[in-house]
């Protein structure tokens, strides 16, 4: 009877796999440091201020409680 091979490893990284894995990483590094930095809005930025002031409103603050319960929605019209 002939021995059953060693089974093998399900996921073998040659040299050759490990190289093209590392240039792909120092690639998107590369890449991504050309980028230009994000330019985020930040809620208590100018930004927001001044679209706030031009919307107008009472500046009142209604506060409502919601409570979630189950419901039958059909939506087949």
């Amino acid at each position: 009877m002939n021995p059953s091979p060693a089974p093998r490893p399900r996921f073998l990284l040659t040299r050759r796999g490990f190289l093209g894995v590392s240039i792909g990483a120092v690639a998107t590094v590369a890449l991504a440091s050309c980028a230009p930095a994000a330019n985020w809005v930040q809620p208590d930025g100018a930004q927001v201020q001044g679209a706030e002031r031009r919307r107008g409103g009472t500046g009142k603050v209604t506060t409502a409680t919601l409570t979630a319960a189950p419901t039958v929605l059909d939506l087949d019209e």
